[in-house]
């Protein structure tokens, strides 16, 4: 019998990095996902397919760990079978493929125990999630379990609060650049920083928490008739305000910078990067969906004219509430 588990990519919109320090976020999931089929057998070891042979011994101790967790034993049996990665998600950008890993093989391996308790897979996701990042907020393995809109206040180093968001109509054109730093290679510089009590990056975080905040209250009700581009004006001008921030700890990249230009040149209210920085992902926010196509457009004009990011890679994207 098969065990099947998925996760979904994510946006962060606000509060990348202030919320490994305890700052209120806001992201949203997005449609691309990563599944896992988990095919237990009598053999002694597993058989990983689907991804590159560089990561099967991450996905190794993944699934010992989350099998260890699902059994009460820490160390997690040591038994057998198949395990087959699809993915939607592209690697190392900022969408949380790592997040969307955990979540989607702690749901088989939930599965497989006949638990279904959303609360635990995400606990069990949030701790694998720290073989990949060493402490994680929990928000990029809540989007990719819960879907949706949301504002999460951490906890760390536990589950974050997590506030689903009524919203409105967010378009938005998502892109991303090449990365010339890795996440972890980012969080890290940023930690050393805080940890010598750098009183200009504590300063930096608390405000980007502050945006974060904000961002969330415009979210958390849907605006009157009427008011729509006046909430979409401040959340675009929240986003290049986060952006200044996000600019002046060096977490962006002239490349970048380039885009978001080019976006609000061609009609955006606003953008910036999500995720860790050093390039990435990125996103747009847009008066409507015909304005998030026109931005879409002149950006992959831009990259592909510049070389500055792969075409496919920017597209125009609409969230509707439920």
């Amino acid at each position: 019998m098969g065990y099947v588990g998925s996760g979904r990519a994510k946006l962060l919109l606000f509060g990348e990095h202030a919320a490994v320090y305890g700052y209120p976020a806001v992201g949203l999931a997005l449609e691309a996902t990563l599944r896992v089929h988990l095919r237990p057998g009598p053999e002694s070891g597993w058989k990983i397919r689907g991804v590159q042979r560089h990561d099967r011994d991450a996905i190794l101790r993944l699934l010992d760990l989350l099998e260890g967790l699902s059994s009460g034993d820490s160390v997690g049996p040591r038994q057998g079978g198949t395990l087959r990665v699809e993915s939607e998600i592209p690697r190392g950008l900022g969408f949380g493929s790592s997040a969307s890993l955990c979540v989607a093989l702690a749901s088989a391996v939930a599965s497989r125990r006949g638990e279904s308790d959303p609360r635990l897979i995400w606990q069990w996701a949030h701790r694998g999630e720290t073989l990949f990042h060493g402490t994680p907020s929990g928000i990029d393995t809540g989007l990719a379990l819960l879907g949706g809109l949301y504002s999460f206040l951490p906890h760390p180093p536990g589950l974050p609060d997590a506030e689903p968001l009524a919203g409105m109509p967010l378009h938005l054109v998502v892109g991303a650049v090449p990365r010339r730093d890795s996440a972890a290679s980012l969080i890290g510089a940023l930690r050393e920083k805080v940890a010598v009590g750098d009183p200009g990056v504590r300063s930096m975080l608390e405000h980007l928490g502050a945006l974060a905040a904000e961002a969330a209250a415009t979210l958390r009700v849907r605006p009157d008739p009427g008011r729509e581009n006046a909430a979409v004006r401040d959340l675009g001008a929240l986003a290049l305000e986060a952006q200044t921030v996000l600019g002046a700890l060096g977490l962006s990249t002239p490349e970048l910078d380039e885009l978001l230009r080019e976006g609000r040149a061609n009609g955006a209210a606003g953008g910036k990067l999500s995720g860790a920085g050093g390039g990435g992902a990125f996103f747009l926010i847009c008066p409507g969906a015909e304005a998030a196509r026109h931005a879409a457009s002149a950006l992959v004009h831009t990259s592909r004219s510049r070389k500055l990011a792969t075409a496919d890679s920017i597209y125009p994207l609409t969230w509707m509430p439920d």
